[in-house]
């Protein structure tokens, strides 16, 4: 063979090996596929600001890009909530006071038995009441009284908002 056939296939034979390599290396990556049959849709129906009731799959329509899509169930699903509330027991709201408890008295029965509440006061701190319970519980809302100096609305907030929360609610 002459120099141009030695280099000619020494071409090719490079070529070849990298041919191979690349098809062994599509063949070594994954394909990934993926699809769903059924989504969920989140949606709340209500009239004057109160939950429409007795609803059923066919009063709902759902389209995709203008395309109608079955809706096969209805559900109604409701989570118990978690309530904090803060109470300013400052000075500033002492003539208030036994009305504001008498709104925290309303607030609790409005909760469902699986709701819970807890309350919070601050005025030159913060500090819990009571904990965490079912609404229905005694509220021991006797011994808040309205009379200490300034007010630590942040420290109060930081307080109701930074507890470790249950997943279940």
């Amino acid at each position: 063979m002459g120099r141009r056939s030695i280099a000619l296939a020494l071409t090719l034979t490079g070529l070849c090996g990298s041919l191979g390599a690349l098809a062994a290396q599509e063949q070594q990556q994954p394909t990934f596929r993926s699809g769903t049959n059924v989504v969920t849709v989140d949606v709340s129906v209500r009239k004057n600001n109160f939950p429409v009731t007795g609803l059923a799959a066919t009063d709902f329509a759902l389209t995709d890009n203008g395309v109608p899509q079955a809706v096969t169930s209805v559900t109604i699903e409701r989570l118990p909530v978690d309530v904090s509330l803060l109470l300013d027991t400052s000075g500033s709201v002492a003539g208030i006071i036994d009305s504001l408890k008498s709104q925290i008295r309303a607030a609790a029965a409005l909760l469902t038995s699986s709701d819970r509440l807890r309350l919070l006061v601050f005025a030159g701190d913060a500090s819990q009441v009571f904990p965490m319970q079912p609404p229905g519980a005694e509220l021991p809302l006797d011994e808040v009284k309205a009379n200490g100096l300034g007010t630590s609305l942040y420290d109060s907030l930081a307080a109701a908002l930074i507890r470790q929360r249950a997943p279940d609610r």
